[in-house]
């Protein structure tokens, strides 16, 4: 599998399960059928970016996406891209993008 496809399918996999907090790495490996290591070596060749910060992005550019087209509160809107925490996803938020997400909603 070329890498646009890998990370068309790593995406695609990602948005299906956002709203799981527990999906991750593990998650990922057993869905795709390859290791950690493996996994790591694609996608810091392809994105730079770690496993965890590449999932992060995909949840986080949603988190975005969400706010600014849907009617979802700043916590509705971390629980829909798997955060249980609303401090936590504002602090990632505000890591990835510079601003929290009250910029866009209270």
């Amino acid at each position: 599998m070329n890498q646009q496809r890998f990370l068309s399918t790593l995406n695609r996999l990602i948005e299906q399960n956002i709203s799981k907090p527990d999906f991750g790495i593990k998650e990922i490996c057993q869905e795709l059928k390859i290791s950690r290591a493996q996994l790591h070596r694609i996608l810091k060749k392809a994105t730079k970016k770690s496993t965890s910060l590449y999932i992060r992005s995909i949840r986080m550019r949603r988190a975005k996406q969400l706010l600014i087209t849907s009617e979802l509160n700043v916590s509705e809107v971390g629980y829909a891209v798997g955060y249980e925490n609303r401090s936590h996803f504002s602090q990632d938020f505000k890591s990835e993008f510079g601003y929290p997400p009250s910029h866009f909603k209270s």
